[in-house]
């Protein structure tokens, strides 16, 4: 048992001095100014949130521990009292490993959709993509999956009464929704559209064939290409983009909150995470791409980036079968 007891609180302690530095009264992200919602102040916010919590959960794992080390230690039969306050001691260790579990997700979520967001604007505005090898492969491998959660998600407006992870990234969306606009304003889309027909209609097509222009149809066609376009592709790829890591973003907070309601109602079982919303999802009252993306996180964040806690109750495992 001490053994056991010297393997977990040596991982717990990872996490503790990690974070002590950090705690104090923290900013919930609701109480920032809506004015001041962008996504390094919400980022940095939940952060530090999070450290704070784990802080204190770590803090109070290792006097419960010790509780427990002490009514095992000496090997024999314990009295009535003493197996009550076995069993309450270690109900309240899995309950804040549970809440350590949740909290740590939530964390590495927020640190996940930080990096996509890093990602996707170095590809829409250097063009650049991370390569096999790169410390942000996976993140470019998970920006390539995001057209599962959806190919057309719209621009849906969040709602801007308090600040929120919604509100942070739509502030980075409005740049490329601003170009676009101009770009395709009522004027310059009704002369793309008739250069277009003209050139169809003067080389006889129902659709534009390039290779079967004239010289001078063929420069007329590759300048409307280049002027309009493809940048208002460009923009409409980065808007896509964003609106699927802010479905991300709803679903982390979806799992997270459903999560600790699951805490609650079972006296702190981890297992009973995810019923609920389970339960939401098979009756069908959640957007279908919200669900997509509760699915994208369960599924694909958990295998490629395990959170912190996950990584601690890896190790613990690793150092107990080495026992």
């Amino acid at each position: 048992m001490k053994f056991i007891r010297a393997a977990t609180a040596a991982c717990h302690l990872l996490i503790l001095s990690s974070v002590t530095w950090a705690e104090g009264n923290l900013t919930a992200i609701e109480e920032i100014p809506v004015q001041k919602c962008n996504w390094p102040t919400v980022n940095m916010t939940a952060h530090f949130r999070n450290v704070s919590r784990q802080a204190d959960m770590a803090k109070t794992v290792i006097p419960i521990m010790e509780r427990i080390e002490s009514l095992t230690s000496n090997g024999g039969k314990l009295n009535t009292q003493d197996t009550v306050s076995l069993n309450q001691a270690a109900q309240r260790y899995d309950s804040i490993n549970a809440n350590q579990i949740l909290e740590s997700n939530r964390a590495r979520d927020y640190d996940v959709i930080d990096h996509l967001l890093q990602v996707a604007d170095k590809n829409y505005r250097w063009s650049t993509e991370f390569a096999e090898g790169s410390s942000e492969f996976v993140y470019q491998k998970l920006v390539s999956l995001l057209p599962v959660i959806s190919e057309s998600p719209g621009v849906s407006l969040p709602s801007f009464q308090k600040c929120s992870a919604q509100v942070a990234i739509y502030r980075i969306e409005e740049e490329p929704i601003k170009k676009l606009g101009l770009i395709l304003s009522n004027s310059n889309a009704e002369k793309i559209l008739t250069k277009f027909k003209d050139i169809a209609k003067r080389n006889r097509m129902e659709q534009i064939d390039r290779a079967k222009l004239s010289a001078a149809d063929l420069k007329t066609y590759d300048d409307l290409n280049n002027e309009y376009v493809f940048p208002a592709d460009k923009e409409s790829v980065f808007i896509k983009v964003l609106e699927n890591i802010r479905y991300l973003a709803q679903a982390s907070e979806t799992i997270y909150e459903y999560g600790r309601q699951d805490l609650l109602n079972s006296g702190g079982d981890y297992k009973t995470v995810g019923k609920s919303l389970d339960a939401i999802i098979a009756a069908k009252e959640l957007n279908p791409n919200l669900v997509t993306a509760v699915g994208f996180i369960r599924v694909i964040f958990n295998k490629e980036i395990p959170s912190e806690v996950q990584k601690v109750n890896a190790t613990i495992g690793q150092i107990l079968k080495g026992k």
